[in-house]
């Protein structure tokens, strides 16, 4: 009785289950099904016997079912899949169905499913994602975009968007440093001071700035929100927010205060509406007629009116605006302290959509200065005071005239960039005035070099430009034409100055570039004649060089090249790697420190292509510096072990560090923080360096080696060193250049310069080191003549600081 009881107890459990049951056979027919079942189903308990299950499912979804049935007699282990169901009526229903297999009273296997109903929840979970699927397309639509950066930017999520946003690709992987890569290098600093503010403190992160596109270069403005997300402790853990593209409100900005500084201009602006009531006037227009904009808004342009004018004269005036829309002419009117004045006044009319007049808009201008003194300022406009050749301006307008004359006939044209040569030394040693006496004779002897229809212009400073037209059809008749004047104004130039009581010798280099029709805008023009110029610099001066697509390309790189190492330094791309110095028992006694940079686009960079543009850049001072801190730094640590204390380390200084006028104090300051040995420091300082104001540098060294550093002469024998400079220098060491060690074993010559440095340096008391020693028989040579400390290849490369350390262990 009880097992009875049990059993009906089930039997009501499993008929009154809000979860369908259902009992399927092996070949898929519905073998038995609780109330649940039929009434989602559709059909009553005992209809659905024998009928397959599969009837009751979404075609789309029978693939699915079969091979799920499969998975689950094949497993013995429940499963589960989402279905789409459709009852005896047609309607669809989304259920979760859980399987597993087991066996009849017969053994043999059948299928036990529970359907549970989830339709609600699809419903739910699709209205959800079309909300999302809104959401996104609005902020797409707005150009917004979310991400989230954790701490110490070591994770960070973006969403497409961004990806778009910043030109890169979709399935790109996401990395933190990423979109800071692509933020403007003058922004760089603003952003991440911002998001380090945010993490510090909770404070939201709001900032606006700019981007480089990763596809197109294109610059973007982006305004950045972000909030802090604090952990239990309440510390800012992560930022989450979103960026938006702002570029064209930045540019609608941009326009508006354009808008406003244009209405502030010379000229008197003044607006009325259709009935000739004062609007608005600028400053201009008070300072030409007297009024304040309070005096005159509201009021009627009659107040304006001088009396000097029939009713003839305004109704052929308004007559013309109504008909044309614009009247330009001269005008008498009259100021507030009554006085009559001639303004050059320029009306122009606004229209509504439907082209009804709502506006007149007035320009004006106070023309009754004398006709000398307009013809003076038109002068001054349009040609240069100090020479009284074109200026820029009248340049340009008069290659762009040449430009449309070149395109009608045919023609070749030239524009000649002349800069002359050691200029600022002129300046600098004899004056400004005689800089300014001797652009005039040249502007005077550039006429003389050109015909009279050809343009001559200063455009600025010491540079030139000389505008050849009519050259003829012929490419090679133009170049022959062009090459034959620029070597006239070349010979002329180097004739010798009368600068008042001085002879003064001067020459140039001259860029040259051709035009045929209007091919080229004129910047670009200039700028071609420009790079061809500093060709004829890179040549050796007082040269012609023609315009080299190739030259422009190295600029451009050069360009990019100094802005990417103006990051460098702050973004630790700069290494040191340090070359062994040995003695002749191949002890390592220190070693030169050289500057690397690992660049992390274009991989490492040579010294050779960097070293020269920091020195002309100035980038060289803060580079010079941190290489100087860094091997202090470096020498402290070899100082904490009894192996290494003895290393040196020799230094480069560039002859711009080392004329700081700070320059000592620098090394002072920066030896007295590290605490080092300064005898285990050696500057290298080369003969051209020593030799600029020899006496400064002689004041300098003696300051330096008086606090403990040595100084190396860096490539000796390659300058004019004497022996009485050397004397007075309170040099520790000679360096030998590698240029006379690569072939002291083959070369007579050489070996007698090297001897001979060898002997010098024992003479004055002096070390000796050669560098670019690559051979056994250059260093046995070297040794054999008393040279025992080398540098080179035969015993290392420059080399990272651990495998420079390893090398120590090793030896």
């Amino acid at each position: 009785m009880e097992l009875y009881a049990e059993k009906e107890r089930y039997l009501e459990l499993y008929d009154f289950a809000p979860v369908a049951f259902l009992a399927v056979s092996d070949k898929g027919l519905i073998i038995q099904a609780n109330l649940a079942a039929a009434t989602l189903l559709g059909l009553p308990r005992r209809e659905l016997v024998n009928i397959p299950l599969s009837s009751f499912i979404d075609n789309q979804y029978q693939d699915s079912f079969y091979h799920f049935c499969i998975k689950v007699f094949e497993s013995n282990k429940q499963r589960t899949i989402k279905l789409k169901t459709l009852n005896h009526n047609g309607a669809q229903c989304w259920v979760d169905a859980q399987a597993i297999a087991v066996k009849d009273v017969d053994c043999i296997p059948i299928l036990h499913i529970a359907l549970n109903n989830i339709d609600e929840l699809i419903k739910a979970e699709t209205k959800l994602l079309e909300s999302e699927s809104r959401l996104q397309e609005a902020m797409n639509h707005a150009c917004i975009a979310g991400w989230e950066l954790a701490k110490g930017k070591d994770t960070a999520v973006w969403s497409n968007q961004i990806c778009k946003l910043m030109g890169l690709l979709e399935d790109f992987q996401p990395t933190p440093d990423k979109p800071y890569q692509l933020i403007h290098a003058d922004d760089s600093r603003v952003v991440t001071d911002s998001l380090e503010h945010s993490f510090a403190t909770g404070a939201n992160h709001q900032i606006e700035y700019r981007i480089q596109r990763h596809d197109t270069g294109e610059e973007r403005w982006i305004a950045c929100r972000g909030k802090a997300i604090l952990n239990n402790q309440g510390v800012p853990e992560k930022l989450t927010g979103f960026i938006q593209d702002i570029t064209e409100r930045k540019q609608a900005e941009l326009q508006q205060r354009i808008a406003a500084t244009a209405f502030e201009v010379q000229e008197g602006i003044i607006i009325t509406d259709a009935d000739r009531n004062i609007l608005r006037v600028n400053s201009a227009f008070t300072k030409i007629t007297g009024y304040t904009a309070d005096e005159v808004i509201g009021k009627n342009t009659r107040i304006l009116k001088s009396g000097r004018h029939d009713a003839d004269f305004y109704e052929a005036m308004w007559n013309s605006i109504s008909t044309t829309g614009a009247w330009d002419g001269e005008i008498w009117n009259r100021r507030k302290n009554g006085d009559s004045y001639l303004e050059h006044l320029l009306i122009s009319t606004v229209k509504d959509v439907n082209g009804v007049i709502t506006n007149f808009v007035g320009t004006l201008t106070d023309i009754t200065m004398s006709s000398e003194a307009a013809d003076k300022i038109k002068h001054l406009a349009f040609y240069d005071p100090l020479t009284d050749l074109a200026n820029r301006l009248l340049l340009r307008d008069r290659l762009m005239s040449a430009l449309a004359s070149s395109q009608r006939n045919g023609q070749y044209g030239a524009l000649l960039f002349i800069d002359l040569d050691n200029f600022k030394m002129l300046n600098d040693t004899l004056g400004h005035d005689m800089g300014d006496l001797l652009l005039r004779q040249l502007a005077e002897r550039l006429k003389d070099c050109v015909r009279d229809s050809d343009t001559i212009a200063r455009f600025g400073g010491d540079e030139f430009v000389v505008m050849l037209e009519d050259l003829g059809g012929s490419t090679d008749e133009a170049l022959v034409q062009v090459e034959v004047v620029g070597n006239k104004i070349l010979t002329t130039f180097r004739q010798p100055y009368q600068l008042a009581a001085h002879n003064y010798q001067s020459t140039a280099s001259l860029g040259v570039t051709m035009f045929k029709g209007q091919e080229k805008p004129i910047d670009e023009l200039l700028k071609h004649a420009d790079i061809a110029m500093y060709q004829a610099k890179s040549a050796g001066r007082n040269t012609l060089c023609f315009f080299d697509p190739k030259m422009q390309t190295r600029i451009t790189n050069r360009m990019e090249l100094e802005r990417d190492m103006k990051l460098a330094l702050a973004e630790n791309q700069f290494t040191v790697h340090y070359q062994p110095q040995v003695q002749y028992n191949q002890k390592i006694i220190g070693a030169e420190a050289l500057i690397r940079w690992q660049h992390p686009q274009r991989g490492m960079i040579s010294p050779i292509e960097f070293i020269p543009l920091a020195e002309e850049s100035g980038m060289i001072l803060p580079i010079g510096q941190w290489v100087l801190e860094t091997a202090c730094a470096q020498l402290k640590n070899w100082e904490s072990n009894e192996h290494t204390r003895h290393l040196q380390i020799a230094i480069n200084i560039s002859a711009r560090q080392f004329h700081q006028a700070n320059f000592v104090a620098q090394v002072s300051h920066i030896l007295n923080r590290t605490a080092i040995n300064p005898c285990n420091l050696k500057l290298e300082l080369t003969e051209s360096l020593v030799l600029d104001d020899i006496d400064n540098t002689i004041l300098k060294m003696h300051s330096l080696r008086e606090i403990g550093i040595r100084f190396s002469m860096d490539d000796f024998g390659t300058g004019y060193s004497s022996l009485s400079s050397l004397r007075k220098l309170p040099l520790y060491q000679l360096k030998i250049d590698q240029s006379f060690v690569r072939d002291i074993t083959t070369d007579p010559d050489d070996a007698v310069i090297v001897q001979t440095i060898i002997a010098m340096a024992m003479s004055l008391g002096m070390e000796v080191i050669a560098e670019g020693v690559e051979t056994e028989e250059q260093r046995a040579f070297l040794a054999l003549h008393g040279c025992h400390a080398i540098q080179g290849y035969l015993f290392g490369r420059p080399m990272p600081l651990d495998e420079f350390e390893r090398l120590l262990v090793s030896t």
